[in-house]
């Protein structure tokens, strides 16, 4: 029985640290790589990068939601075309937009304010012949909004242009229907086609209105968005902006880690001096949270930055406070002269609801900071949420695991548990 036991404890432990392994340093499968710990996104306070928010420049301009969003949807393409897939860009309050954009070696564009030239400039929209000729400029649109035809009941885009854009539209279409092929008007936005549409008709009046058969809400509506940016750019000015360099960012990373791992050493070591075995426990059940805190990180691609880091090693004092709480408990129990295994469930069942109590109100203040903050502090609430849910888990479920599976192997060995108990006059065991 005891040999079943320290076998399979044995394996355990060898899983928690070969899952380490695998996800610090990936494993090679022929052209196939699997390596967690690189599929992490780094932000641009560990990378380097440019940091922009945008501003405005008249909050109370009609339709503002609408323009808001239709720039981030410019900001986000131009970003994705020029390689930095990594970027963000969120919403901050009602008229801001905050973009960030990590710069590493692989990166087109390296210098920061050549960034902040390509983001910022007016979209340049165009309604083009088949042969490249330009009928319409994004000057030439008033507004672009989806809506449902009568007559189809799909979604379609209705546009309305300028009176000069409607005259030029009118004489093109009227051209093109009367063509006997390439009877189509592309629509690019920034040299990138965004719709092609066939005239079968002269559209005159001023406005007009683009179908397709592929057109759902959410298509029609991002349709509209791109038009309307690139026909009306949203008024923007900079209200802030701070650039990072790479090797900083490196330096900043490098110190992070370095300072986790030698706390992270001093903690396990005191662990194990002031708790003996069950610090030990303790330290693997750690090992076991640092892994799925990074495996979580990697799976979801979630962005790491200081604070997110931060957040991580604030979950580390969380995962051991917990501990020391349940053998606080144990202890407890022990000494009234319970066995080993009574002390451990009584201890455990004493010590669970205080710790899911206090857990759980730090986790409603992180779902709050991830709700409404913006940039490094989404960054600290995401890390902070993961490590909490986390650090439950090792340390009601691993750690217990772990400490039930030695004591059925060694019930008996008080001293390997907890040191001696002091009374007057001396010691006691």
């Amino acid at each position: 029985m005891k040999v079943r036991k320290l076998l399979l404890l044995l394996l355990v432990v060898i899983l928690i640290f070969a899952s380490t392994y695998l996800v610090v340093f990936g494993v090679s499968f022929g052209v196939k790589e699997f390596t967690p710990l690189r599929a992490i996104k780094q932000g641009l306070d560990l990378t380097g990068g440019v940091s922009i928010v945008y501003e405005a420049a008249d909050p109370s301009v009609e339709d503002l939601d609408t323009k808001i969003e239709g720039a981030m949807e410019i900001f986000r393409t131009r970003l994705d075309d020029k390689g930095f897939t990594e970027a963000t860009v969120t919403r901050q309050g009602t008229s801001r937009i905050r973009v960030e954009v990590p710069i590493n070696e692989t990166s087109e564009i390296q210098d920061p304010s050549e960034i902040v030239d390509f983001i910022g400039k007016p979209a340049k929209l165009q309604f083009l012949k088949p042969d490249g000729t330009v009928i319409l400029e994004g000057s030439d649109l008033v507004s672009a909004t989806p809506m449902v035809s009568n007559e189809t009941g799909r979604y379609v885009v209705s546009f309305e242009m300028t009176q000069e854009g409607g005259e030029a539209f009118a004489e093109a279409t009227r051209e093109l229907a009367q063509a006997s092929s390439n009877r189509y008007i592309t629509i690019t936005l920034d040299g990138e086609t965004i719709s092609q549409a066939t005239v079968s008709q002269e559209i005159s009046g001023g406005s007009g209105i683009i179908e397709s058969s592929d057109f759902t809400q959410a298509t029609a509506t991002e349709l509209a968005m791109q038009i309307e940016s690139g026909a009306l750019p949203l008024d923007l000015k900079v209200l802030e902006q701070r650039s990072i360099s790479a090797t900083l960012g490196d330096e900043a990373l490098q110190n992070s880690i370095l300072g986790g791992l030698v706390g992270l050493a001093v903690l396990m070591l005191f662990m194990i001096v002031v708790y003996r075995m069950p610090g030990l426990m303790a330290d693997i059940a750690l090992v076991c949270y640092i892994t799925l805190v990074l495996f979580v990180l990697a799976l979801f691609e979630i962005q790491l930055t200081l604070p997110g880091i931060a957040g991580i090693i604030l979950g580390v004092g969380m995962a051991v406070d917990a501990n020391v709480v349940i053998f606080a408990r144990v202890k407890e129990e022990f000494y009234t002269g319970k066995t080993l295994r009574s002390s451990l469930k009584a201890g455990f069942h004493k010590a669970a609801t205080a710790i899911v109590d206090s857990n759980v109100t730090t986790l409603i203040a992180a779902f709050v900071l991830g709700i409404y903050g913006t940039g490094s502090i989404k960054g600290f609430a995401y890390t902070l949420g993961i490590s909490i849910v986390v650090s439950l888990f090792t340390a009601l479920v691993v750690t217990q695991g772990l400490l039930y599976l030695l004591a059925a192997i060694a019930p008996n060995g008080k001293r390997m548990y907890f040191p001696k108990k002091k009374v007057k006059g001396g010691e006691a065991e």
